[in-house]
């Protein structure tokens, strides 16, 4: 309920490390990774067809891709450090993720696959 006494057009979906997603009350929700892992930080690709994020799959965090459904997952790139928090570039053509080492952090930038 509103604070006017009206209802929400919005249902609370799920909430994970302090962020929120509301969807329509007739949306179907369901969960596209099954590993036992972490898997976090998603963004869809521009053209709405994959999603990179961040998980520790392999033991550290590294940046994964798959498809929208959730199938054909793969590491993109295996780096030291903690790699988290990919977003695609505007086009398309490049992930850019943040990578945390032992005493410096950094911006990283590498082509879609």
């Amino acid at each position: 309920m509103s604070r006017r006494g009206h209802r929400s057009r919005h249902v609370f979906a799920f909430a994970l490390l302090a962020a929120a997603v509301l969807v329509p009350p007739d949306t179907v929700v369901r969960m596209i990774t099954r590993d036992p892992a972490f898997d976090g930080w998603p963004a869809w690709s521009p053209d709405g067809k994959r999603i990179v994020f961040g998980s520790n799959r392999g033991g550290e965090f590294r940046i994964w891709v798959m498809n929208g459904d959730g199938t054909g997952a793969q590491q993109l790139a295996e780096l030291p450090g903690r790699s988290t928090s990919p977003k695609w570039s505007p086009d398309g053509r490049w992930i850019s993720f943040d990578r945390a080492l032992e005493r410096s952090c950094e911006i990283l930038r590498v082509p879609d696959p």
